[in-house]
Parts: structure tokens; C-alpha cells; sequence
């Protein structure tokens, strides 16, 4: 007989136990439903437009639900007299990884027996059957199912859900529905509530032995998101959730922090789907983890330039302040720590040099440089853009949150460059400067940046 075999045996036996031992605790009285009172959330006059989900109103309305939780450790210790409870115990403590939570673990697992057999007593048989299964999994060292549903904001998908794979873990993004606000119930009447409605709903669901890394594939997944397009995609909730019994962090809620702004919003296009599904796979062996894991003790160019990108993504406040982070994101890339003199003319040559090649206009693009550095200049310094100067760039680049984001975008894509080249920076800020005067340099950094052209041009949006 096999281990799992032997497995569901003692398992199942200890099924039957437990339903017995219902039956004796509901009989004595030890066992019994329990009136909650909660507040389930109703939506009305919801709508979705481009814009995301509006015109929603949002209330609680009370509810009472008899429930049997928290009625189970009557229960628990009924199960413990039972030799089908001590023979499953001795099967844990056979596996060095479960042994020390074994009691833990035999309690969750009473816990989802009960609750399927007293909430669904005629559908009770076959709801055991994977608990059984999940937890037999976990005994022989083999994958589970984890999940996380993760609410967003920034993002505006096409109508039709989109799924795809990426490597091994599935993926779906769709908008928001109303039955995604009205399927949370809160108790003592608590409402749900949100300063922003979220703009779509992402799944990441992916198979594997441990329960660490959920939550690295959603903040994984926000950066691939803001450097697939400019955009402000941050979560607002994310919902993790395993088949594992004797994972004991990986289930719950988590709810965003404030003080982060969506200010750019990403509007998916019918061909945006399967492009970004070709970038995220591409950039995935690429993306720094000190993007997403941010480690204070391995901080490089790369993160520095990012988190600036970032900053100038998600914090509100006047428009230089936007700006000025999008130029010191750039310098973290193109001005090295030693470089005193001339540093707006090195950052737009060197900027020029490497965009130039990936086909952006570099007339315009050492312009914007220039203008940018000049309000990242009076801004640090304590000073704000005139209005004659400001009224300049409006007439020249159509208004301030069109040239902002023009300079924003140069970062993006220099960032996608960067995470696609191995050099370090002082090497590349020499290749750059070398390749404006030797032709043999320049195809040499022109071969570097190869690397990253399809990248860029999955990433890129031409007028």
C-alpha cells in the first residue's frame, strides 16, 4: 500500500469520526447554531464607462445568518478521545515539516470537515473529498493551488475578461462587476467603503509546495503593469487564499494604505491584451526584485530610477514636484555620482543616444530633457515655474500633464532598457559617451541595446 493510500485511509476513517462526533455534540446540546447579526454591502446604479466603475451607490444592510463558526472546540475535544484522532496524529508526526504544527493542522482540519458537514449536510460527501485530497497533498510533499484576487486601480480593461500564462502561473484581468462589491459581509454592521472604486479585478492563481511568494507575484505583477504602459496601477485589496490545511499565513485579506494617487490610468486597447502577455513574459527573467522587494542593502541605478518613476506615478501634489521626479529618475540613470558640471546637457546627449536608437525623435526629446530640467531645478531649489514659462509649455506641448508625461515616459523606457542590460553604470555611461565619437563604440552600444527593442516596442505608444 502506498503512503497516499494510506493516507486517505486513516483520513477518511477520521471523516467518520467526525461526523459521529457531530451527532453526539448536537444531541447533548455541546453543539449549536449560532444568529449572527452582519452587514452585507448592496450596490445600486452601477456603471462602468472608460473610466472605470462610476456612479456606484454603496450601503450596508443588516442581515442576520445562522452560522455553526465558532461553535467547534465542544467539538475539537470530542474528536481528541477518538483513536481515529490519535491515528492521524501519528501520521504528522512521521513528517518532520508538519510536526511541530500537528495539532494546528488536525484542528483546521476538523474545522473544514465540520463546517462542510453542518453548513451543507446534503452535499456534505462530496465536499470532503478535497480537504482530504488538499491535506494528503501536503503530507506527500506535493503542490497545492494558491490564489490571489487582487482588486485594482489605474487600469481599464477591455470588456472581455483576458486570460493567459506566464510561465506556470494563470492569469486573468477583467473590470470590475457589481457582484465583486456585493460579495463581502461585515459584521457589527460595518460597511464597506472605499475613497476609489476598484477599475478591474486581477487573479493570479499558480501551483506549488510552499506558501511564500503569494503576495511577491502581486507587487510582481503592479510593476510589470506600470512599465507595460504609464500608469498609476497600485491595489487597493488583495484576497489570498490556498487548498493547502497546513499553510497558516497564506488565507486573508489585506487591505492597501493611503496616500497614493492614481494619476495615470491605463485604458486597455483590444491589441494591448495579448501585447502585454508577450511583455510580461519577456521582462519576467529580467525584472530587478529590487523593484517589487525593495532591499536597502542592494540598492542599484535601476531601483533608484524606478522608485522615482513611482514616486512620480502615485504621489499627488503640484506638477513640478511630478516632473522633478521624473528627471532625477533619469539621472539616476544617466549621470554618475562624480559628474558636478554640465549635467543637463550630459543627461540629454546621453538620453538622445540611447532613445535616438529605439526610434524616439531626438529634437524633440533633448527639448523636453531641457525644459524638464530647468522646473526639476527651480523646484529643488525651492522655487516654482514662472507663469510666462509655464504658459511657454503649454504652448508648446499642448498642456503641463502632456509634457509631464512625456518626460515620465522617457524614464519608463529607459527603465525597460536598463533592466534588459548587464552592464554596470559606470560601463555604460563610458559606452554611451565612446559612442559619440567612435563609430565602432557606437555599434557596440547599439548591439547592447538590442537586446531591448522588442521589449520597447511591445512597451511603447506611438501617436
Amino acid at each position: 500500500m502506498d503512503k497516499a493510500h494510506e493516507y486517505r485511509k486513516t483520513l477518511m476513517s477520521l471523516v467518520d469520526a467526525i461526523q459521529q462526533s457531530i451527532k453526539v455534540c448536537k444531541s447533548d446540546g455541546r453543539l449549536k447554531p449560532v444568529v449572527m447579526e452582519t452587514s452585507q454591502t448592496v450596490v445600486e446604479k452601477f456603471d462602468y464607462s472608460e473610466e472605470g466603475a462610476i456612479g456606484c451607490q454603496i450601503h450596508g444592510k443588516p442581515i442576520k445568518k445562522t452560522i455553526w463558526w465558532g461553535t467547534h472546540p465542544a467539538l475539537v475535544e470530542e474528536v481528541k478521545k477518538r483513536p481515529e484522532y490519535e491515528a492521524t496524529s501519528r501520521i504528522l508526526e512521521t513528517e518532520p515539516t508538519l510536526k511541530i504544527h500537528s495539532e494546528y493542522i488536525l484542528e483546521k482540519f476538523i474545522d473544514k470537515v465540520a463546517n462542510a458537514t453542518l453548513e451543507h449536510p446534503d452535499n456534505a460527501d462530496t465536499l470532503v473529498v478535497p480537504i482530504v485530497t488538499n491535506l494528503i497533498k501536503s503530507l506527500c510533499n506535493e503542490p497545492v493551488e494558491r490564489k490571489a484576487v487582487v482588486w485594482l486601480v489605474g487600469i481599464v480593461p477591455q470588456p472581455n475578461e483576458t486570460r493567459f500564462f506566464i510561465d506556470d502561473m494563470e492569469v486573468a484581468l477583467r473590470r470590475t462587476l457589481k457582484e465583486d462589491l456585493e460579495t463581502r459581509e461585515f459584521t457589527h454592521g460595518l460597511e464597506y467603503r472605499h475613497d476609489t472604486l476598484p477599475t478591474a479585478v486581477l487573479t493570479l492563481c499558480y501551483k506549488s509546495t510552499t506558501s511564500q511568494g503569494l503576495q511577491e507575484k502581486v507587487d510582481e505583477s503592479i510593476t510589470v503593469a506600470r512599465l507595460f504602459r504609464l500608469s498609476s496601477v497600485r491595489w487597493l485589496s488583495i484576497y489570498m487564499s490556498s487548498e493547502s490545511i497546513t499553510d497558516s499565513m497564506v488565507s486573508g485579506r489585506l487591505g492597501a494604505g493611503r496616500g497614493e494617487y492614481s494619476l495615470e490610468k491605463l485604458k486597455m486597447q483590444k491589441e494591448d491584451d495579448e501585447k502585454l502577455r508577450l511583455f510580461w513574459q519577456t521582462i519576467m527573467a529580467h525584472l530587478p526584485r529590487g523593484f517589487y522587494l525593495p532591499d536597502a542593502a542592494k540598492v542599484d541605478f535601476r531601483d533608484i530610477a524606478y522608485a522615482r518613476y513611482c514616486d512620480a506615478l502615485l504621489h499627488n501634489g503640484v506638477w513640478e514636484r511630478r516632473v522633478a521626479n521624473g528627471v532625477m529618475g533619469l539621472e539616476a540613470i544617466y549621470l554618475g555620482p562624480s559628474e558636478m558640471q554640465e549635467l543637463s546637457f550630459r543627461l540629454r546627449i546621453r538620453l538622445a543616444k540611447v532613445l535616438g536608437y529605439l526610434g524616439f525623435d531626438i529634437k524633440l526629446l533633448q527639448d523636453v530633457t531641457n525644459h524638464a530640467y530647468e522646473v526639476r531645478s527651480k523646484y529643488v531649489h525651492g522655487s516654482q515655474t514662472s507663469f510666462n514659462d509655464r504658459k511657454k509649455l503649454e504652448k508648446t506641448y499642448g498642456d503641463i500633464a502632456s509634457f509631464t508625461r512625456m518626460v515620465l515616459d522617457y524614464l519608463r523606457i529607459s527603465i525597460i532598457v536598463m533592466t534588459m542590460i548587464r552592464l554596470s553604470k559606470d560601463e555604460l555611461l563610458d559606452l554611451i559617451d565612446d559612442a559619440l565619437i567612435d563609430k565602432r563604440k557606437e555599434t557596440q552600444l547599439y548591439t547592447v541595446l538590442g537586446s531591448s527593442t522588442n521589449l520597447v516596442s511591445l512597451a511603447r505608444v506611438t501617436p
